[in-house]
């Protein structure tokens, strides 16, 4: 699976609608938030399958403030395509994005 960070909105927009389109209805409500999230600034991940997005992922890393634990990873919200779902996708995504976040200090 090819895991791509999506920077541009029209490219959201247009992956969101080839999601939507298999997705059932708690999907299409799940996949409204992630408009929002990414106008808010929470990075957004896409999983492929070949060339076909397949899972998506809306997570914030936490910054460390003071007197504070250490800090944490913020999942939004995710989902996965119907018809790909049981294929190990989302945990292939949440598995890379919380290596990021390690990378980046969030401990938890």
């Amino acid at each position: 699976m090819r895991i791509e960070k999506i920077e541009d909105k029209g490219q959201l927009k247009a992956l969101v609608q080839i999601l939507k389109k298999d997705g059932d209805s708690s999907g299409k409500k799940i996949l409204a938030e992630v408009d929002m999230l990414f106008w808010r600034g929470v990075p957004v991940w896409v999983g492929f399958d070949d060339e076909d997005p397949v899972t998506i992922n809306a997570s914030y890393f936490g910054k460390k403030k003071a007197n504070s634990w250490e800090p944490y990873i913020n999942g939004y919200t995710a989902f996965t395509r119907v018809d790909q779902r049981r294929r190990g996708y989302a945990r292939e995504l949440n598995t890379f994005i919380r290596n990021l976040a390690l990378e980046v200090g969030c401990l938890r």
